[in-house]
């Protein structure tokens, strides 16, 4: 009886050595393609030097780096997060938490994709931007801050139980600061009044606005700037009849889409909106890698083309197919527009904008405060000299102060 208890239990401790091997195997196999991936990825695109290995001063950022490359290059990546996304929904789960709580992904009654902002002091962001103000006003430059709208739009979106968002109630607080200082402001939150349907005024799966809330926003900044300070726009520049709009179905999963997986809210269509008119550009990137001069017109100079290729995934982030990425300065010289300096201080929200802005002045300056680090705002702006300096921020800067750091690098 013993001896046949004995042959029982050294039976099944050999039944489960396959088990463990295939599992071992699959780790292993699993480590050696994600770090093929990684590998790859950073021999391709170049961004450090062997020489930056013994750098003490990089250490940190290629470590950064190298994590940043492991956490997108994970093989299979988006298979998990699809199966992970299906399952949410199929539980009807409304609310996906993350390690980092600034990453929750929060399904609306609307079926919209948000990330509530919790509660932050707005008062020392008001107080620079006034600074700001007051410092192009001393060397006789326009300033206007223009408050980009926010996805959870105040009584139209309907958040699950103990869900909430402070995006609105920090805004009002910064307008109210920049109004006592008599600082130039405008709120683009307005445009979700324009609409029979405010929801649809951003991608359902990403954070941005829609290519079309992007025009109305340049529409509504240009008109502004002709009316208060007098900087001259040919009026058919801002007529969306003089655009063309390829429409593309079902063809984009944005930065919240990307966090959940198609399965759990599906994907958005994408409006590419390009100038029927002759226009003519010279375009100076400074990139992270250097400077790139682009010359030639509107689809050449500042269009990615291959983010409209709809056979590329819908991961591919079709929302920045103007310029690309957010870049530390980009300076665009419109050779066919006589007048107009305009200095952007801007974050990812301003990409479209940019591009639909650039077409009815002689030169627009796109200064991102998260990269730039050659000089402060405050210098560039004295050594720029623009006629007029926009700081457009979306909700979400008003929980940084770095990007509110004007007089510093």
């Amino acid at each position: 009886m013993n001896k046949k208890t004995k042959q029982t239990n050294s039976d099944k401790a050999l039944s489960k050595i396959p088990i463990a091997v295939i599992f071992l195997a699959f780790i292993f196999l699993f480590g050696i393609a994600t770090s093929g991936k990684v590998l790859y990825h950073a021999v391709t695109e170049n961004q450090y030097a062997a020489s930056d290995l013994v750098d003490p001063a990089q250490t940190k950022a290629i470590i950064s780096y190298i994590d940043d490359l492991y956490n997108e290059d994970i093989w299979q990546k988006n298979g998990f997060i699809n199966y992970n996304g299906g399952f949410h929904r199929l539980a009807g789960h409304l609310v996906i938490r993350d390690a980092d709580p600034n990453n929750l992904i929060v399904k609306t009654a609307d079926n919209q994709l948000v990330t509530p902002l919790a509660k932050y002091d707005v008062t020392p962001k008001a107080e620079n931007t006034n600074l700001l103000a007051d410092y192009c006003a001393g060397k006789n430059i326009h300033f206007l801050y223009v408050q980009a709208p926010t996805k959870i739009i105040r009584n139209v979106t309907q958040l699950p139980t103990g869900i909430t968002d402070y995006a609105n109630t920090m805004m009002d607080e910064f307008a109210a600061l920049l109004q006592e200082n008599d600082t130039g402001y405008l709120d683009l939150r307005t445009l979700s009044d324009k609409q029979t349907e405010p929801t649809t005024l951003f991608f359902r799966t990403d954070h941005h606005w829609q290519t079309k809330t992007a025009f109305a926003a340049f529409q509504t900044i240009t008109q502004t700037i002709a009316q208060q300070y007098g900087i001259p726009i040919d009026q058919g520049k801002f007529d969306l009849n003089n655009y063309t709009v390829d429409h593309y179905d079902k063809c984009f999963l944005g930065s919240q889409g990307r966090r959940v997986g198609s399965l759990y809210d599906g994907l958005d269509d994408y409006d590419f909106i390009y100038p029927d008119f002759e226009t003519n550009y010279t375009i100076t990137y400074q990139t992270f890698k250097g400077t790139e001069v682009k010359t030639g017109d509107f689809m050449t100079t500042m269009v990615i083309q291959s983010h409209l290729n709809m056979s590329l995934p819908p991961s591919t982030n079709r929302y920045a197919s103007y310029f690309g990425e957010d870049y530390p300065a980009v300076i665009i010289q419109n050779n066919l527009v006589d007048t107009g300096k305009i200095l952007l201080i801007k974050d990812s929200y301003s990409l479209p904008v940019a591009a639909f802005l650039s077409t009815t002045v002689h030169e627009l300056c796109m200064l991102d405060p998260r990269y730039y680090t050659d000089m402060s705002i405050f210098d560039y702006i004295n050594q720029y000299q623009p006629d007029l300096v926009i700081l457009m921020y979306s909700s979400s800067a008003l929980s940084d102060l770095s990007v509110f750091q004007f007089d510093s690098k």
